[in-house]
């Protein structure tokens, strides 16, 4: 305890030597707050991974997920969650966009009030999982689906709410029967 007492010390006294105030370090400390209980939960959580049975667990840093680890000869995408708030709140349309190729096997885990892993479309809302479900199937071209979705008025006007997020993701995909489908019953009709 008392080595990381004086870790903690140097490391004020480093930026004292460069400068900076008692008052700038206390203000800079109580600002990182957030970030640095991020990265004491990515911590954690690459070690409850590991005791959960989780081999080759590593940090990646990405905006779709923070760590990456193989069970059963799988390799899952690891977003961890440190907050109070709800997890969809942190799912934009955006970043399913960017996720939604590692649907199937993109994991929350939830650090809070205590540590629960789940298949991100369980944390997510009736409308970011129609998303989900409808980016998912203009990437695997899975026609049938598609439609079936795409029938439900419910559904319809609940994408056109992701209007920008699936420009962008329209533009970040290969041209398929699927994609061009979903176009026109979302811009052209």
């Amino acid at each position: 305890m008392m080595n990381n007492m004086s870790c903690k010390l140097s490391g004020i006294e480093s930026l004292k030597k460069l400068g900076l105030s008692e008052e700038e370090i206390d203000f800079a400390i109580e600002r990182a707050k957030g970030i640095i209980l991020g990265y004491a939960m990515e911590f954690r959580a690459k070690n409850l991974l590991e005791e959960w049975g989780y081999k080759e667990v590593i940090y990646v840093d990405l905006p779709t997920h923070d760590l990456e680890a193989v069970k059963d000869g799988e390799r899952y995408y690891i977003e961890v969650k440190a907050t109070n708030h709800s997890p969809t709140k942190e799912y934009s349309g955006f970043k399913l966009a960017m996720l939604v190729p590692l649907s199937k096997r993109h994991l929350t885990l939830v650090m809070r009030p205590e540590p629960k892993l789940y298949f991100t479309v369980e944390v997510l809302s009736k409308p970011k999982r129609e998303l989900l479900e409808f980016m998912y199937n203009v990437i695997t071209n899975n026609v049938d689906n598609l439609n079936i979705l795409l029938r439900e008025k419910e559904v319809l006007d609940n994408l056109k709410k992701y209007s920008s997020a699936l420009k962008f993701f329209f533009n970040s995909t290969q041209d398929n029967e699927a994609k061009l489908i979903a176009l026109d019953y979302l811009f052209y009709s």
